[in-house]
This record gives C-alpha cells, structure tokens and sequence, in this order.
C-alpha cells in the first residue's frame, strides 16, 4: 500500500516565489551549521491543512470532497 502525504496549501505566484528565494539564498550561509533543511523554491507552498497520510488509491475519492470547501473561501492577495 503506498501512501501520500497530504495537505491543503496555497502556492505563491512566481514573483512571490521568486523573492521568497532570494530571501532563503541570503539565510542559508547565515544558518549553515543549523540542522535546516532548505527546499527548492518549486515546492515554496503554504500550508492550511494537513490531510495526513492516505492511499495513493483513494486520492481520486478524497480530492472532491475539498472542492465542496472551497467555494465559500473569499479570494485573498499576497501583501
């Protein structure tokens, strides 16, 4: 059975990306003796919830579930 880790997440849009980036290559030698683990700026996301480990199988069944969410979310925008 292989699962997947998932979660409910807003991705930035590529300037905010972009800049979150830049931001992280001018920490990294600042904190290069921390035990961090730096990703790559294609997996830069936000996090709203944790779904949790769950069966590859099952994503097709649990994906719709969060689209009844989703209409009543207002529209935000990156500050």
């Amino acid at each position: 059975m292989e699962l997947a880790r998932c979660f409910l997440a807003i991705a930035p849009d590529e300037l905010l990306r972009g800049q979150l980036a830049n931001l992280c290559a001018t920490l990294q030698p600042r904190f290069a003796s921390e035990p961090l683990r730096w990703v790559a700026s294609e997996n830069y996301h936000l996090t709203l919830a944790f779904i949790g480990a769950v069966r590859r199988a099952d994503i097709a069944a649990v994906a719709p579930c969060l689209g009844h969410v989703m209409p009543g979310l207002e529209r935000f925008r990156y500050c």
